[in-house]
């Protein structure tokens, strides 16, 4: 087992933070409906806390599997343990919000049982609005990075399947294809 890194633990913490104040800015407004204010201003940037994490995440998944042997042992460990560690926890705050919500008056809007199934599957909703994120206000709504979260586990784990000499070269060539 790889040692933990601290100094990325840190900057979680402010990707958090940063997330956080983003989020926070809307109560600080005073009723400003419409208005940017001082906070809007301070706070907006804190929106790249996002960024940070998804980028700490990738990072996190190739220093963790490096020493993984290449193969379909590989892929499925990988995608166990991410279920694992995921899928348990975040059901459960799936059938909370829904209760919370009320679960009975959700089946008389198809919109909402739109969403919970959406939520269920890992699914984009509502994909017509861009960026193609969940931009419906509900309560499933914060749930759109860990949609993104699981399709990076697909893609990571079918590079499990192949050589590091041959997925450097894949991914060179996509970069240089992009630029």
């Amino acid at each position: 087992m790889r040692t933990k890194l601290h100094s990325l633990q840190a900057l979680r913490g402010i990707a958090a933070l940063l997330v956080v104040l983003f989020h926070y800015r809307g109560f600080l407004n005073d009723g400003a409906k419409g208005n940017p204010t001082i906070w809007d201003k301070v706070f907006s940037p804190g929106i790249i806390g996002v960024d940070i994490f998804f980028i700490i995440s990738g990072f996190i998944m190739v220093y963790t599997t490096w020493s993984y042997m290449r193969g379909k042992a590989s892929l499925v460990r990988f995608l166990l343990n991410r279920v694992i560690r995921i899928i348990p926890l975040y059901y459960l705050c799936l059938v909370i919000a829904f209760l919370l919500e009320g679960a009975m008056s959700t089946f008389h809007y198809p919109d909402k049982v739109q969403n919970i199934l959406s939520a269920l599957t890992f699914t984009l909703y509502k994909t017509s609005t861009p960026p193609l994120y969940i931009d419906d206000g509900g309560t499933y709504n914060i749930r759109w990075t860990l949609n993104y979260e699981i399709y990076f586990y697909l893609v990571f784990a079918l590079c499990l399947l192949v050589k590091h000499r041959v997925l450097a070269l894949v991914t060179w060539g996509i970069l240089v294809t992009s630029i």
